[in-house]
């Protein structure tokens, strides 16, 4: 997992025994990482993990030990890859751990491959108080926007179109 929901807690907890809460801004995943089964994973963006997924059918899942995303595929030589990426609802998570320590506030690390849905709640103050007070739905995290500019894959100068965006969908159970 890129960041462990349970690792997260552990750190904050260590940290904000030694260090003011308020003097510390915790900084958050918005990107995953592909696991080939025999080399170095590499950085994969939110979108590119749910492409890799879609076109190679890998069946995201949530993973509640870690409060990750998830999933596995082969590729074309028949290699084993393993793909472990945060989104939204995974940011939020984290997020209204993160307040309930009280610290200054939250980054977001490595922008431009987060989901885009994270920015319909990331200025709120997600604290157990102020999240009273305003009612934050799970419907905001249902439906995945389709990403709306252009992968390039290759090089040259003929454009292929491969495949067009659509949305997707979000199962959300208890």
């Amino acid at each position: 997992p890129i960041a462990d929901q349970r690792w997260v807690d552990g750190v904050l907890e260590k940290t904000a025994d030694i260090v003011d809460p308020q003097k510390l801004i915790v900084a958050l995943p918005t990107y995953g990482y592909d696991w080939p089964s025999s080399s170095k994973a590499f950085e994969v963006s939110y979108y590119e993990a749910l492409v890799t997924a879609k076109e190679s059918e890998g069946k995201v899942t949530f993973d509640p030990a870690s409060a990750n995303l998830h999933y596995t595929y082969y590729d074309d030589a028949d290699s084993l890859h393993e793909v472990h990426f945060v989104d939204a609802a995974t940011t939020f998570d984290q997020m209204r751990s993160v307040a309930g320590y009280g610290v200054a506030g939250v980054a977001l690390w490595r922008l431009g491959g987060e989901d885009p849905r994270l920015w319909s709640f990331y200025a709120s103050n997600l604290a157990d108080s102020a999240a009273a007070r305003h009612v934050f739905s799970q419907g905001m995290f249902r439906i995945a926007p389709a990403k709306t500019d252009i992968d390039f894959v290759g090089e040259g100068d003929i454009l292929d179109m491969v495949s067009t965006p659509d949305s997707g969908q979000t199962e959300i159970s208890e």
